[in-house]
């Protein structure tokens, strides 16, 4: 088929995103919604959404960025319940985190123990300390 120099049809259309739209990407992504629904909030298309997405570097960026905050979010969380003497949370980030593996005894032996809670000014001043320490 030879390509005609008077293409038929309306010409695609520009999609700019505004700075709004950006944060919105931020936002949404950091609440976990899925590109999908990203889309569907920006009132896109699927073709000039991923047009956007595909052409725009930044665009790409803020998503992961958003994404990134995400993750972020979800392991301060996480910690935040097991200093709060949460053990299946503890054992959790152990393993997941650190490496560590447990035997049956052992777990029993740490939940039959009594937990101890700090409150998060004496967190916060250990987590200084290590970081102090780690860095210098």
């Amino acid at each position: 088929m030879r390509k005609s120099n008077n293409p038929k049809g309306r010409p695609r259309s520009k999609t700019i995103l505004t700075q709004d739209d950006k944060d919105a990407i931020l936002c949404l992504a950091a609440m976990n919604c899925t590109k999908e629904g990203i889309r569907q909030y920006l009132g896109l298309s699927n073709d000039a959404f991923y047009r956007v997405l595909l052409k725009e570097v930044d665009t790409q960026a803020i998503l992961q960025k958003g994404y990134a905050l995400r993750n972020c979010l979800i392991r301060m969380k996480q910690m935040e319940v097991a200093m709060n003497g949460n053990v299946q949370m503890l054992i959790h980030l152990g393993k997941s985190e650190l490496g560590q593996t447990y035997n049956k005894h052992q777990i029993a032996s740490i939940l039959s123990n009594n937990t101890i809670s700090m409150d998060s000014t004496t967190l916060q001043k250990i987590a200084r300390t290590i970081i102090k320490n780690d860095c210098l």
